[in-house]
């Protein structure tokens, strides 16, 4: 507990080595590192944990056997931090650009507005190098084409097809192990019920 009266989460990741055998025995040769807490240094990397999962996909938990494939280890991204609409256009403000925030706010408000347009419109939109915007519809189906009206599209979607510069992630991201959401809270409970760590250290 730290002076202030607040949970001292620092010592969660400092102990995870020691811990991890007992919540995630699947996975004990994984070197756990501390998820980046702010600043740069880490700030370019995508957090991962491993989990245990169906080998054969949307088999229910309590079906899983050996004819259904059994498990198999996956990765799976663990957020670091979520960025409100205010957030990410002081990102883009803070980047070197000659617009305040503000107006960065309004051009994008705009620019959803004029895409919905359109979208409505029953046109595609290109949008740089994030991709290209278009619909696609799901409807009913109906016995035979005189049948089929305008009561059977029971949706528009938005879709995108992304473009070069996000299609291509994989090839400039880098992958930090960390431990998953389940571990981080059996170990913040040790902290809560544990009057010291020493012995974890």
């Amino acid at each position: 507990m730290s002076k202030n009266g607040k949970l001292n989460l620092n010592p969660l990741f400092g102990i995870t080595n020691k811990i991890k055998n007992t919540f995630a025995p699947a996975i004990p040769s994984a070197e756990y590192k501390t998820p980046p807490s702010g600043g740069r240094e880490g700030a370019d990397m995508i957090n991962y944990s491993i989990c245990i999962m169906s080998a054969k996909p949307g088999t229910k938990k309590v079906d899983i056997s050996a004819e259904t494939g059994g498990t198999k280890a996956y990765g799976s991204a663990q957020i670091h931090d979520k960025l409100d609409f205010d957030d990410f256009c002081k990102h883009i403000s803070d980047h070197n650009s000659p617009f305040s925030k503000g107006t960065i706010k309004g051009i994008l408000t705009d620019a959803v507005a004029c895409l919905r347009e359109q979208l409505l419109a029953g046109n595609s939109v290109v949008f740089g190098d994030m991709g290209t915007f278009r619909v696609e519809l799901s409807t009913e189906g109906a016995e035979t084409t005189e049948d089929f009206g305008v009561a059977n599209i029971k949706a528009v979607n938005p879709v995108i097809y992304w473009g070069k510069a996000l299609r291509k992630l994989r090839e400039d991201a880098e992958f930090q192990l960390v431990p998953n959401r389940k571990m981080q809270g059996d170990a913040i409970e040790v902290i809560k019920n544990t009057d010291t760590i020493l012995g974890l250290e």
